[in-house]
């Protein structure tokens, strides 16, 4: 497991660590706790993702209703000194965002993020070929060349027959090089997949596990979750800014009393509409770098394998740097791959762009760097390995011969 995995501790190490305790008593005791810490663990986030999805509907409805028929129509429609266009544009735009907001909220809660196929091998050094090729036991199962790269759908094919493989061939592993492997799904893990001990799921490009979508944002649902954050922000924004100017009037000007329903209207607004604008900002930059919440959290290495042909005994591993964009392959690009690569198909939540989450195109000039270090590393090692060994000295030759 990796530490964006959710390292989780067993009960042996714990024992060990602690030798002056009676084994019996600490053993049972700890798996006693640590199974009421799971189990209330898993209850609470149960009821997280039941209570925060109602929630979020609720709060949805409510402020739509409270700024179309108590805000809208009570300080525009029935006060003849205003427009009615004015009344009609506010409640037009305020609907059509808050249309937009649930129904991408309603795409993630019933979207799947994704799962990888679990008809991998029950131990990580037992890799098969892949059905009906020819690759070599202990090649990847998924990695990128650049041969595999589709320019149509943005996507690396997985290997086959018909598609020449070119090598050097690149793959995310283990500092070893063995390939990543779940040990609780029993499944090779995919490039910039994840184990979530919430969902007790392996996630196909895993971002983060949101409550409050009741479960994990990952490739299946990623575009849905940035739409419905947006979408909200803007919401809210509109609420708040249009709102505003009309409650204060209606306050100093028209003397009407301040109801509690305004109030309440425009502190959800003013709250949501802020904080949604920096996660806006904040996952509009993850997906024009192609990066997820996960990769750019990380402080860890990323150790990339690089196999130099097809023998499956011919490779580097590289550490490469947390904050190296190793999928960035253009600021379009990778737009498209999240949000599909028709521009009219951008605002609407019913398609997203990436198909396939088993291999990952990496970046040109991320290829050429990767692939680079592992020749200089190489070299590095076949010539300490050719280098002439020196015998060490042996005292009696440094003392000369004896009398």
């Amino acid at each position: 497991m990796e530490t964006a995995d959710f390292l989780i501790v067993h009960h042996s190490q714990i024992i060990d660590s602690c030798p002056f305790l009676p084994f019996g008593l600490l053993g049972s005791s700890f798996a006693m706790a640590n199974a009421g810490i799971s189990m209330s663990s898993r209850l609470g986030a149960t009821c997280a993702g039941i209570i925060l999805p109602i929630v979020t509907l609720g709060l949805l409805i409510y402020t739509w209703y409270i700024y179309v028929f108590r805000v809208c129509v009570s300080l525009l429609l029935k006060n003849l000194s205003h427009s009615v266009a004015e009344a009609v544009v506010f409640i037009v735009i305020a609907s059509l965002l808050w249309f937009f907001s649930l129904f991408s909220y309603l795409r993630v809660l019933f979207s799947q993020p994704g799962q990888p196929v679990n008809k991998r091998p029950s131990s990580p050094r037992e890799t098969p070929p892949l059905e009906d090729t020819k690759t070599p036991l202990r090649l990847p199962i998924y990695y990128y060349s650049p041969s595999l790269y589709d320019p149509e759908t943005l996507q690396a094919r997985i290997s086959d027959n018909r598609t020449p493989t070119q090598f050097p061939i690149v793959s995310i592993s283990y500092a070893d090089g063995n390939q990543r492997y779940c040990d609780v799904c029993h499944c090779i893990k995919p490039d910039r997949s994840h184990h979530c001990k919430d969902c007790n799921a392996c996630i196909l490009k895993m971002d983060h596990h949101c409550p409050w979508v009741s479960g994990c944002v990952g490739l299946g649902n990623y575009k849905f979750f940035y739409l419905f954050v947006v979408y909200t922000c803007l919401y809210s924004l509109w609420v708040a800014v249009t709102a505003t100017p009309l409650v204060v009037d209606a306050v100093n000007h028209k003397g009407l009393g301040l109801d509690a329903q305004w109030v309440v209207l425009l502190f959800i607004a003013f709250m949501f509409g802020l904080v949604l604008l920096g996660f806006s900002f904040v996952h509009t930059t993850y997906i024009l770098n192609n990066k997820t919440t996960i990769e750019h959290l990380s402080s860890r290495k990323q150790d990339v394998r690089v196999d130099f042909d097809g023998s499956g005994m011919n490779f580097e591993v590289v550490d490469v740097h947390h904050r190296e964009l190793l999928y960035d392959i253009g600021k379009l690009n990778n737009w498209k791959i999240v949000m599909g690569k028709s521009p009219l198909g951008w605002p609407v939540p019913l398609y997203r762009g990436a198909r396939e989450g088993y291999t990952f195109p990496f970046g040109p000039n991320a290829y050429k760097k990767v692939v680079g270090l592992a020749e200089t590393q190489r070299k590095a090692r076949i010539a300490a390995l050719e280098a002439p060994r020196v015998e060490p000295l042996n005292m009696e030759t440094m003392s000369g011969p004896s009398n």
